[in-house]
Order: structure tokens, then sequence, then C-alpha cells
């Protein structure tokens, strides 16, 4: 996810040309906001890794939070478009 992002290529760009028109995928704010859901994703991917460490318990609290994680960067997936800014 970081080197797709380091060569400006966020993850999330695939699933984005489904539903945006491709005069878009070429602008500065399609592909900003597109990195930006690219590392809200990948902190909620490291956060369910930390969480499945060996060693931790599997108890309804983890689960749940692991639940709340997904649930959490779905959520902002779907917010951020339509409240993302050009940069200055």
């Amino acid at each position: 996810m970081l080197a797709g992002l380091a060569r400006g290529e966020p993850f999330t760009v695939e699933w984005a040309r489904e539903t945006v028109p491709a005069a878009y995928w070429t602008q500065p704010l399609f592909l900003r906001i597109n990195a930006v859901i690219s590392l809200a994703w990948g902190a909620a991917f490291a956060a369910l890794t930390l969480m499945s460490l060996p060693g931790r318990r599997r108890t309804w609290r983890r689960r749940a939070l692991a639940v709340a994680v997904v649930v959490a960067a779905g959520a902002f997936t779907a917010w951020y478009p339509s409240h993302a800014r050009p940069a200055p």
C-alpha cells in the first residue's frame, strides 16, 4: 500500500474509477482523496494486524473493536469525498 502511494497510485483508485467519470481521474483532488482514503484503510489494516498478534486473547471486546475499526474505515470512505477540499 505504501509503495503504491509513493508511486502516486493509491490502491483505492481502481474502485473509485468505477463510480467517478474518467474526466476526473487525473485531477489532483481525485488523487488526494484516494491517497487519504488509502491511508485510512492502511491504518485500519495496521490496527487489525496489531489486534491479531499471537498471544493476544480473543475476547468479545477485541472482536467488537475489530468490527468498529472496519466500520469506521468504511464510514470515513463514504464521508470524506464529499467533504474534501482542493489543496491551497
